[in-house]
């Protein structure tokens, strides 16, 4: 009966059954590279990020210079639609977890827990940047993202297997 399971589950795999599109030859060909093989999570976590992130940006510029909001108000209510949609696009495609309900009520609130450390620190750094340095709201946005990429990503990692 395992035997059977098992083969059922290998027919199914990817290594049988490989998507033939062309953003798929990409990723088998890519994935082919012992080095990117070696960390195709982060890489995973990178590329969900990037979504999240134009997301992320889009909101911002629409509330800041559509709307008129300050930079800093829509900072917040920008963050949290792209934290939003990274843990769910991180929950399914990078970490591969499949839990109940309680344990992604767990997993969100400190998901939210790491990222709400990290809004604190993005809005310390943007009154920083735009009132003292006088940089623009939306490039200094752009270089804090940057900076705290690998600190969310450690944290976000964390919650994940915390949780499992």
């Amino acid at each position: 009966m395992k035997k059977q399971k098992y083969n059922s589950q290998l027919k199914n795999s990817l290594l049988i059954h490989k998507k033939t599109s062309f953003l798929h030859k990409i990723y088998y060909t890519l994935i082919g590279f012992p080095i990117i093989y070696a960390h195709k999570k982060m890489l995973k976590y990178l590329s969900i990020g990037i979504i999240g992130t134009i997301i992320d940006f889009c909101i911002l510029f629409i509330l800041t210079d559509i709307f008129k909001l300050f930079y800093l108000f829509s900072v917040v209510i920008s963050y949290t639609v792209g934290v939003t949609t990274n843990f769910l696009l991180n929950k399914k495609y990078t970490f591969k977890s499949k839990t109940t309900l309680t344990k992604t009520i767990k997993t969100f609130s400190s998901y939210y827990l790491v990222s709400l450390s990290s809004l604190v620190l993005i809005l310390m750094f943007m009154s920083f940047f735009v009132e003292l340095l006088n940089l623009h709201y939306f490039a200094s946005y752009m270089i804090i993202c940057l900076l705290m990429v690998f600190y969310r990503y450690k944290g976000h990692s964390f919650c994940f297997k915390k949780f499992e």
